[in-house]
C-alpha cells in the first residue's frame, strides 16, 4: 500500500453526499476499486439491532447499491485495528492542517472541496510512498461522465395510477421519451425514479432512461367520485293499491 490518498472531501459530518463525491472522485480518476473497507456508519450499510438484520437508513441503501452494481466489495467493521492507516492520518490532519491549510488560502469547507485535488497531490508528495507494484488493482471505467452521473443518484420507487402518472414530491407527473411522448404504463408498474446531484429527476424502467413530465393537478370527474360513492340508489315507486283492495270497498 502506498498510502496515497484517492479520494477526499470535507463536510460537516459523514453524509452520502461526501461519500459521492469521493466514490466520484476515484471513479474517474483511478478506476474501480476491488473493495471498499469502511465502519458500520448508516451511511454505507444497514442498520442493525442484536443479531438481526433490520430495516436500514435510505442513504445504505443507496451507498450499497452503488458497489453492487460497480461490483465492489463493500467491507464493514468497528474495530479501530483493522483501519489502522485512516486512523494514523486523522493524526496527521488535526496536527497539520489546521495550520497548513490556512496558509494555503483555505479557511472554508467550500474553499478546501474546490482545491482537494491540490491538497491531495500535496499531502501524497509528502507521505505517500511508491508501490511495490507497477500493476494497478483498479479496474478502468467503461462508462461516460454522464452515465456515470445517472448511476450515482438517489433512488426510490413509485407506483402507476390508472392515468399512467407517479407521485413525486407531492407532484404528478409522467415518464416522457426523448421526442416528448408519454410513456403509457399498466397501473401498479413500479418505476424507478432517480434523484442526480443537480436536482435532475428522470426515470428509470426496463433498462431504459426517461424524462419526467409534470402531469398537472389530479381532477376527479363526477362520474369517477360517483363510482368512488358507490351506484346511485333507485329511487323509490310510490305503491298504488289495486282496484280491488279491500280498503277501496269501505265506506267511510
Amino acid at each position: 500500500a502506498t498510502g496515497n490518498f484517492v479520494g477526499m472531501w470535507m463536510d460537516d459530518e459523514e453524509t452520502l453526499n461526501g461519500y459521492y463525491h469521493v466514490l466520484r472522485q476515484i471513479l474517474l480518476k483511478y478506476g474501480i476499486c476491488d473493495q471498499w473497507y469502511t465502519d458500520r456508519r448508516t451511511v454505507f450499510v444497514y442498520q442493525r439491532k442484536g443479531s438481526e438484520m433490520t430495516e436500514g437508513s435510505e442513504e445504505g441503501v443507496q451507498f450499497a447499491k452503488w458497489c453492487d452494481e460497480l461490483g465492489i466489495d463493500l467491507i464493514e467493521t468497528s474495530v479501530s485495528q483493522a483501519k489502522g492507516r485512516i486512523e494514523r492520518s486523522w493524526r496527521t490532519f488535526k496536527g497539520r492542517w489546521k495550520n497548513e491549510l490556512p496558509l494555503m488560502g483555505i479557511t472554508t469547507m467550500e474553499q478546501f472541496n474546490e482545491r482537494v485535488e491540490e491538497v491531495m497531490a500535496m499531502h501524497n508528495k509528502r507521505f505517500g510512498t511508491d508501490p511495490e507494484e507497477l500493476e494497478s488493482a483498479f479496474v478502468p471505467l467503461e462508462m461516460s461522465k454522464e452515465e456515470l452521473d445517472r448511476m450515482l443518484t438517489k433512488r426510490r420507487k413509485r407506483k402507476a395510477d390508472k392515468g399512467s402518472c407517479f407521485s413525486i414530491d407531492n407532484k404528478r407527473v409522467q415518464l416522457a421519451k426523448d421526442d416528448g411522448t408519454i410513456l403509457a404504463v399498466k397501473p401498479g408498474t413500479i418505476v424507478e425514479f432517480r434523484t442526480s446531484w443537480t436536482g435532475e429527476i428522470f426515470g428509470y424502467h426496463n433498462h431504459e432512461y426517461y424524462l419526467i413530465k409534470d402531469a398537472g393537478p389530479h381532477v376527479v370527474s363526477p362520474l369517477s367520485e360517483q363510482s368512488h360513492k358507490g351506484p346511485v340508489p333507485a329511487s323509490k315507486k310510490q305503491h298504488k293499491p289495486s282496484s280491488r283492495h279491500p280498503w277501496r270497498h269501505m265506506k267511510i
